[in-house]
């Protein structure tokens, strides 16, 4: 995801973060290549910039569900953490998500559903439009750690 402009009111939420760093190499680009549906997709897709989200709150509110989980008897696999991914045309309403975490009609993509009616998020990072990808189209994507619950209990 594009840092984009961040104004005064992400202050200390979103951290761009280098092309050069660790993180960007070896978390950042992994979540996304490893996640591409077409093998093609390694060579074709470029990733130049990177913000991460550094929200307490939602950090909070996260380990919370988890935590809420593991009381209920799920075991560590049950609650195993992947990515998600989200696509958005304009980096201030990708930026947003840092503010105020994953909500309903907060992304524009709808090639999963409606996004007014529901939170689509896809498991392939190089999915996310409709239309195949061309040299030099841009977008922002958020990467977005989930934990899907892999069992019901009764």
């Amino acid at each position: 995801m594009e840092s984009g402009k961040v104004g005064a009111s992400w202050k200390g939420v979103l951290i761009p973060v280098s092309e050069s760093a660790d993180i960007f190499r070896n978390t950042i680009l992994t979540a996304l290549q490893s996640a591409h549906l077409y093998e093609e997709s390694k060579q074709f897709f470029r990733y130049k910039s990177a913000v991460l989200v550094k929200n307490p709150a939602l950090e909070e509110k996260y380990n919370a569900f988890r935590t809420n989980r593991k009381n209920a008897g799920y075991t560590e696999d049950e609650l195993k953490e992947s990515y998600g991914f989200l696509l958005f045309d304009d980096a201030s309403k990708a930026n947003a998500l840092g503010e105020t975490g994953v909500l309903t009609g907060n992304s524009s993509c709808s090639i999963l559903g409606d996004p007014s009616k529901g939170i689509y998020i896809s498991m392939y990072s190089d999915c996310l439009d409709q239309n195949r990808w061309y040299h030099g189209k841009s977008g922002y994507i958020a990467i977005i750690r989930l934990t899907k619950v892999l069992a019901v209990k009764f």
